[in-house]
Order: structure tokens, then C-alpha cells, then sequence
């Protein structure tokens, strides 16, 4: 049997579309490698960032008790006050850093259970002292320097 120029062409647009397909399949696949590899990135680099700022607040000889706190707030200096208030705004801007990462899809569902669960802890502590959305010691309240989106998901989500 001979084959004619039209068969060629048919065989080969069928080629063609397998070709396509699974070049397709090689993209998606490779697509998800990304995306849990961003994922894993975006985690450890937010991780990162926890760990030295507990490493910083740790010597500056902040406290790590609500006992402590208490005391601390009741006998520092004004300047010692303010270096705790810009601390504890930068470990809540890591939170929302994690919030926004989870919002963008490039944190793990896993991993932002784990920082949900460190933000209402902290969060607690937060709204006993009354530094989330009130004065204290001089500090700006947290909602005033974090979004209103993620302030109003920690409300949410922790009480």
C-alpha cells in the first residue's frame, strides 16, 4: 500500500499532538516541582527569620514568661520599652509575612498551621497585655502597624 502526501500529513499532525500533550505534562510536572520547592524555600526562609529574632530577643534580655513580661513593662526605661516594641514588631511582621506567603500560595498548608498556632499564642499574650490594639508602655498598639487584612484574620482566628 502506498502512502499518499495526505497520509503523511495526517500521521504527522497526529505526532504532532501527542508531542503537544506531552510536552504539556512535562510543564505541569515540572510546575509542581517548582512549587513545592518555593514552598519548602518560602518556609525555611520565614523559619529563619523566627529563629533570629528569638535569638536577638533572647539577649537583649527580653522576657520569655507573662510573668516576666509583667515585670519587665513595670521597671525598664523608656528606651529598653521601645526596643521591645520594635522587637515585638518584627516578629509580628513575620507572622504576617507567613500570612501573605499563605494568602500567594507559596507556604505549605502544613507549615501555616504552625504559624497559626504561634500566633495565637503570641496573640494571648498580646491581648492580656493590651499591646495588640491599645497603648502600652508608650508602644503603639500592633493593628496600627500591621495590614487590617491580617489583623482582622488573627482577630478571627484567635479568639
Amino acid at each position: 500500500m502506498k502512502r499518499t502526501l495526505s497520509d503523511w500529513a495526517t500521521f504527522a499532525e497526529i505526532a504532532a499532538s501527542i508531542a503537544v500533550v506531552a510536552t504539556l505534562l512535562l510543564v505541569v510536572a515540572s510546575m509542581r516541582e517548582n512549587t513545592n520547592a518555593l514552598q519548602a524555600n518560602t518556609y525555611q526562609e520565614l523559619m529563619r527569620d523566627m529563629n533570629v529574632w528569638r535569638m536577638s530577643y533572647r539577649e537583649a534580655g527580653f522576657p520569655v514568661s507573662d510573668e516576666r513580661f509583667a515585670e519587665f513593662v513595670n521597671s525598664e526605661t523608656q528606651d529598653r520599652l521601645e526596643h521591645l516594641r520594635l522587637s515585638l514588631t518584627e516578629l509580628w511582621g513575620v507572622y504576617e509575612a507567613a500570612f501573605f506567603a499563605n494568602e500567594r500560595g507559596v507556604l505549605g498548608e502544613h507549615e501555616w498551621v504552625r504559624f497559626e498556632r504561634m500566633i495565637c499564642v503570641e496573640w494571648a499574650s498580646a491581648a492580656e497585655y493590651k499591646y495588640w490594639s491599645d497603648s502600652f508602655a508608650g508602644m503603639l498598639p500592633l493593628t496600627n502597624v500591621l495590614t487590617p487584612a491580617f489583623s482582622a484574620y488573627v482577630e478571627d482566628l484567635c479568639q
